[in-house]
């Protein structure tokens, strides 16, 4: 990297270089491709989109664990800290949602 510290660079298909790093949920600052988006794949910037996005949540995520850490000394994650849990990866979105709906109902 030619006198550049604190840099990795990777070379191959763009599609599969950004999934690669979004399984190790690698952080990345920049893509550059050859050629321009222009002349990009469609998958492969669908691929750019969804590491940007998940990049973008991930900062949130930590901007507001942050927050939370420091003016209430408190782990965002710590599920002690909400009146309910739902792991929706287990359960699906659907099944999720009725669960809500029927809470809310039950509540209302």
């Amino acid at each position: 990297a030619q006198g550049l510290t604190n840099i990795e660079v990777r070379t191959g298909d763009v599609t599969e270089v950004l999934s690669q790093l979004a399984s190790s949920r690698a952080e990345f600052d920049a893509i550059v491709m050859n050629p321009p988006r222009r002349g990009v794949s469609p998958t492969a910037r669908e691929a750019i989109d969804a590491a940007e996005a998940e990049r973008r949540l991930d900062a949130i995520d930590r901007e507001r664990a942050d927050y939370l850490s420091h003016h209430f000394d408190v782990d965002w994650a710590d599920p002690l800290h909400y009146a309910m849990v739902i792991n929706t990866a287990a359960l699906g979105d659907e099944h999720c949602a009725q669960l809500i709906a029927g809470i809310a109902r039950g509540a209302a």
